[in-house]
């Protein structure tokens, strides 16, 4: 299919090139870093032996985002990750950080971490604050467009929801994701969305699972990219994709039973699922790191031997956290092939896929002309319409071709901008 859009980016004339990155995402929970407690002391979770197993780690998968749990609440424990720990690297990066919240006031947050060369943060926001944050960053394509505007977003959602098997533990992990989908709706986002983080779901029966997974809109609703959903708690059968516990033994701050839980998760959303917005999931990419399915109830570096990675980086795994972290990776465009998208007003987002119509919402600061037109992937004009809009949020209702196929939406405005968006028309 895409070398069908490299050829009616050639042919309509408000297109350039198609180009894309390779984005490594790593969700990572670090076991009380920096949070000092009556169980993880500075002699079995010493701040600076972790700072060296992170190093260790980091320069082994490279992230270009990293999203982590368990940090304590300090600014100084943030800085110093980015300072003595993720920009000490040997790969020549020079990574930026979000702002750090703490609006539900826990003695642990969320850090979110990037790579400035491939993206840079749009915004962020809090989704919901009940018992922790969850976060949203708004990430943009890095890109030689972007003054432009040309260029992609990821939406990118972080939490740590509560832990425990009990039935109020459960509850809560279930009105933390309800709050989060409720989020996702009042704001409409639909465009390509991850959510990562440290969520305590021992299987997919669970209140909130369903949040996630079973939303009524297939365009808000999440996926699992490696579709291993059932009953992970103490289940051989999903070995490979448990991300906890690094531990067998106790030894006083990490949790132990060894690996039998698969608490930590990416998901991510319909968009990214089938690229309907230039970033897309890359099969196979999905992955605990450390986990080689042969250490069921065991911890990671016991025998039989774990060559899944390096022995450095084994050994830096096991001492610096009880979980894993996970790792994925996506194709990211850098350009969607129009000389302005959203940076600036107006801004367009249209609904994916198309079904009895195509709908298109418009947010404009100002009265403005526009036409909109619908190409199919041949570059003919299947559809055009001229209007005037009005300040604030216009929904547009637009008849959809009869063929079903991709097409292309390009709006031109009175101010000279011009945008484009693909459709899936069903």
């Amino acid at each position: 299919m895409r070398k069908y859009f490299l050829l009616l980016f050639f042919i309509l004339p408000v297109v350039v090139a198609f180009s894309q990155q390779t984005i490594t995402y790593m969700q990572y929970n670090l076991l009380n870093y920096g949070n000092l407690t009556s169980y993880c002391t500075t002699t079995n979770n010493d701040q600076e032996y972790k700072d060296g197993y992170l190093r260790t780690i980091l320069d082994y998968i490279q992230p270009d985002i990293l999203a982590v749990n368990e940090v304590g609440r300090s600014s100084a424990n943030a800085n110093r990750l980015l300072d003595e720990v993720l920009n000490e690297n040997n790969y020549g990066v020079t990574y930026q950080r979000a702002d750090i919240t703490n609006n539900a006031n826990s003695y642990i947050i969320n850090v979110f971490f990037y790579n400035p060369e491939k993206v840079k943060l749009e915004s962020q926001a809090v989704a919901q604050s009940v018992l922790r944050d969850i976060n949203h960053y708004r990430l943009y394509a890095v890109n030689e467009n972007l003054s432009k505007g040309d260029t992609t977003f990821l939406n990118c959602f972080v939490t740590h929801l509560k832990a425990g098997y009990d039935h109020e533990d459960e509850e809560l992990r279930g009105t933390m994701t309800r709050n989060l989908m409720n989020y996702l709706e009042w704001n409409e986002i639909q465009e390509a969305v991850l959510f990562s983080g440290d969520m305590n779901f021992y299987s997919d029966s669970e209140e909130g699972v369903e949040n996630l997974m079973e939303h009524p809109d297939d365009l808000v609703r999440f996926y699992d990219p490696v579709n291993k959903m059932g009953d992970w708690h103490n289940n051989s059968y999903y070995a490979q994709y448990h991300t906890q516990s690094t531990h067998a033994d106790y030894n006083g701050c990490a949790a132990s039973g060894g690996m039998d839980d698969r608490f930590d998760f990416v998901f991510i959303n319909k968009s990214i699922r089938d690229g309907l917005h230039g970033v897309t999931y890359i099969d196979y990419s999905y992955k605990a790191v450390g986990n080689d399915g042969q250490h069921f109830n065991k911890s990671i570096n016991d025998y039989p031997d774990n060559n899944s990675v390096p022995a450095d980086v084994l050994n830096a795994l096991y001492q610096n956290s009880d979980h894993l972290p996970v790792v994925m990776e996506m194709e990211m465009e850098t350009e969607i092939g129009i000389a302005e998208n959203d940076l600036t007003y107006p801004r367009i987002q249209v609904v994916n896929p198309a079904q009895d119509k195509i709908e298109v919402k418009v947010y404009s600061k100002e009265v403005m002309d526009y036409t909109v037109q619908i190409f199919d992937l041949t570059g003919r004009l299947a559809a055009q319409n001229s209007e005037k809009l009005n300040p604030g949020s216009t929904i547009l209702n637009l008849q959809k071709p009869d063929i079903s196929g991709m097409y292309l939406v390009v709006m031109q405005f009175g101010n000279g901008k011009r945008i484009a968006e693909r459709v899936l028309v069903f």
